[in-house]
């Protein structure tokens, strides 16, 4: 029985000088893992700022067709009158 005490004193010891390893390869892998996930959240933020960028460019696109598309309606419009107010010129 004295034999097998030491040895498993042995393994014990062994076991714990192994673990520090482990778990500074644990620690090692978690933190690669954390700043992968750093790194990803980053371009995660980065395509949101340009995303809300681009929607807001066309929304200003849109707020400028729109603007467009009221001169022209206006313009439309005034180029009707000046073309019944012709042929009213014409006729009488």
């Amino acid at each position: 029985m004295s034999v097998s005490a030491p040895s498993m004193a042995s393994s014990a010891l062994s076991g714990m000088l192994h673990a520090p390893a482990r778990s500074t390869s644990s620690s090692t892998r978690v933190d690669e893992a954390s700043r992968q996930v750093k790194q990803d959240q980053q371009k995660v933020d980065e395509r949101k700022v340009e995303t809300e960028r681009k929607a807001q460019a066309a929304q200003q696109a849109n707020s400028e067709l729109k603007t467009a598309k009221a001169e022209v309606a206006r313009d439309q419009a005034e180029l009707n009158t000046a073309k019944t107010k012709a042929k009213l010129d014409v006729y009488t």
